[in-house]
């Protein structure tokens, strides 16, 4: 990391590292790249920003100004990650035709596991019994918990495929344990995450985008009698838009899927109040989520950032979900305040055992 006070020319001296932060002329940066405004958070500093390519690397270019110079953070991402978004293009369109893309998934995980195989981490404490990581290159990755991160590709990429033959689609259950399911479905999206996070971090939809193209995915081979869609057909040509669903002539399933609910919980009971209004009883909301974690820089910790009371009030009086599922379920929610009123457990178990078990609940009522 270099700091200067420079030309623009001066400045492109310094484009051949990886990490750059420099304060140069407003005016010349401008000029010399084109910068347009980026839209603002309320209560933050004007910022400009742009992307390059140099010595094939592809820069994210943040500014803040100060008064009549600014601070000129550039990251250089690596030219992998081209082929990382070329990857996750190609899936989501795949996905999109109604395929299940699970080789691409499990390629684009490996890929993304090796372009963070050098990055730096920092240690952030634990949270229960659970400890947690930050990997970073000047900018720093959401918590990454490490019980639950497969860092090697090669262990990965083996793991993948062993969680894939052992999915018993006949029986919707899966016969390999609960925390290697976990780690599987875990580490495939948040090694896409770690390397948005860092080197693509104006894009933070994608992470989401690809959480649900992995879990819808992934749970096809589970409802291999209902067709999979975005979209539940309401009464006078209406619809309700979701992020998976699948149905059949009897029942719907539908699974809202967030990266972290934070104050989006509200949606799925929503969503939930406006199917049993239509049709009580067939509709079924399942939430799935990654975690619930914050990084805090300033004491160098993860805080979950949980809403219990909401979730209680929710649950007793605006509908009621089937069961709250999480890859790396905050400790919180595992109270018993909270499990007397929703099943809240790891998406492990869901599919080891649970959605066998829902499924054939709902089929006996329904019958």
């Amino acid at each position: 990391m270099i700091a200067v006070r420079s030309s623009c020319k001066e400045f492109a001296k310094f484009l051949k590292m990886s990490v750059t932060h420099c304060f140069v002329d407003c005016y010349s940066i401008c000029s010399l790249f084109k910068i347009h405004r980026w839209r603002q958070r309320a209560g933050s500093s004007p910022a400009l920003g742009t992307k390059f390519k140099f010595h094939n690397c592809y820069f994210s270019v943040i500014v803040h100004t100060r008064f009549y110079c600014m601070d000129f953070i550039v990251v250089a991402a690596p030219f992998e990650l081209t082929l990382v978004e070329e990857k996750h293009e190609k899936i989501k369109k795949l996905y999109d035709s109604g395929l299940s893309p699970l080789d691409e998934i499990s390629e684009i995980a490996s890929q993304c596991l090796k372009l963070i195989a050098n990055l730096k981490f920092d240690d952030y404490g634990s949270v229960g019994n659970k400890n947690y990581i930050c990997y970073h290159e000047l900018i720093y990755s959401r918590p990454i918990a490490t019980e639950l991160f497969i860092s090697d590709p090669e262990e990965f990429e083996a793991s993948w495929l062993d969680f894939i033959e052992k999915i018993d689609s006949e029986n919707c259950s899966c016969q390999l344990e609960v925390l290697n399911i976990d780690r599987i479905i875990y580490t495939a999206i948040m090694s896409f995450a770690i390397c948005y996070d860092i080197w693509k971090n104006s894009s933070r939809k994608t992470p989401g985008t690809h959480f649900e193209i992995l879990l819808g995915s992934i749970f096809s081979r589970f409802f291999i009698n209902h067709n999979r869609g975005k979209h539940i057909s309401l009464p006078d040509g209406e619809s309700l838009s979701t992020d998976i669903c699948f149905s059949n002539k009897n029942e719907i399933f539908v699974f809202p899927a967030k990266t972290t609910t934070r104050e989006r919980i509200v949606q799925p009971y929503a969503h939930q109040r406006i199917l049993d209004s239509i049709s009580p009883g067939q509709y079924r909301s399942i939430l799935l989520c990654v975690s619930e974690t914050q990084r805090d820089n300033k004491k160098k910790k993860v805080n979950d950032i949980c809403v219990p009371g909401t979730i209680k009030l929710y649950q007793e009086h605006l509908s009621k979900l089937t069961g709250i599922y999480y890859l790396d379920p905050p400790v919180r929610y595992l109270s018993q305040d909270i499990l007397k009123l929703v099943k809240v457990g790891s998406i492990g178990e869901l599919l080891k055992s649970d959605l066998s078990n829902i499924i054939k609940l709902n089929q006996v009522g329904n019958e």
